[in-house]
């Protein structure tokens, strides 16, 4: 779902550049063999005469996908997060990572956009964070694991949570595949309007180290973060150690949790304000696509 909600951001800040936009995606009902990343499947979807530039995020595309794009003389902007391939040196390539420029030293230089500044955010949250006021006690917690969260730690944290006096709001992504067991207030595919106003109305934050940890941090609020899968773990380790947020386990949550004081929540605010999220994406973009 990641992917997906960052191809549709990315698609509001390029139409806000006068070019329109299709996006095509892959259900993962249906077979592999007619998805658009799968052999030259690709080609048929770039016989429109007036195709200015093809965007790909995916980790499943092979390096064939991406050059039968650049063979066909069209514009590639690549969305990537761990240099997951040789990219053809032709490609522009667009991460929002932390300190992500270094995966891509072999990779033209003027054709790399990587770091916090180029990454595809959404304002919403960045606005609501200014607004934001840390009380003086932690009065209600959002628990969010992202779209599927196959390994529930949803429910495992909602149990730990279970002797924590105050209210809770769990937000479940549309793939999440259990029958949870809470009297926590439930929220489901909620747009991001309104997950930004459920930042504002709670104290603290407790999630999986992928896409909404910079929502958090654009938020102002204070979270602790859980690194569910390999390629968090930079990121997540990153952010603990600037201390904008707390890496946790299920070890050491609620010891973790209780030590998050007025203070040190009000210092995770401050620091989270001096981070600037994408402030030079669209600029970038303009640069890229009417050069």
């Amino acid at each position: 779902m990641g992917h997906y909600s960052r191809c549709i951001l990315l698609a509001k800040k390029i139409e806000g550049l006068g070019f329109s936009v299709k996006i095509y995606c892959h259900n993962e009902e249906n077979g592999r063999g007619d998805a658009w990343f799968f052999g030259n499947e690709i080609l048929k979807y770039l016989q429109d005469e007036n195709l200015k530039a093809v965007v790909i995020d995916s980790y499943q595309a092979g390096i064939e996908v991406y050059r039968n794009v650049v063979d066909c003389g069209i514009k590639l902007l690549v969305l990537d997060d761990i240099g997951r391939l040789d990219f053809p040196c032709e490609s522009v390539i667009l991460n929002g990572g932390i300190n992500t420029k270094k995966l891509y030293s072999n990779h033209p230089q003027n054709l790399v956009y990587a770091g916090l500044e180029y990454m595809i955010n959404d304002p919403i949250f960045s606005e609501s964070g200014k607004k934001r006021k840390i009380k003086k006690n932690i009065e209600k917690i959002l628990v969010c694991f992202g779209g599927s969260d196959k390994e529930n730690y949803t429910q495992k944290v909602l149990d730990l949570l279970k002797g924590f006096y105050c209210e809770i709001v769990v937000v479940l992504g549309a793939c999440y595949p259990y029958e949870l067991h809470t009297k926590a207030r439930i929220l489901k595919n909620i747009t991001s309007e309104n997950l930004a106003e459920e930042f504002m109305d709670c104290d603290v934050a407790i999630i999986a180290g992928g896409r909404m940890v910079n929502e958090v941090i654009s938020s102002r609020l204070p979270a602790l973060v859980f690194s569910v899968a390999k390629n968090q773990d930079y990121q997540v380790e990153f952010y603990d150690a600037m201390k904008v947020i707390k890496k946790v386990n299920l070890t050491n949550l609620i010891a973790s949790l209780k030590k998050l004081d007025f203070v040190t929540r009000y210092s995770m605010s401050i620091a989270s304000s001096k981070i600037k999220f994408g402030n030079e994406l669209q600029e970038s973009l303009k640069k890229i696509l009417k050069e």
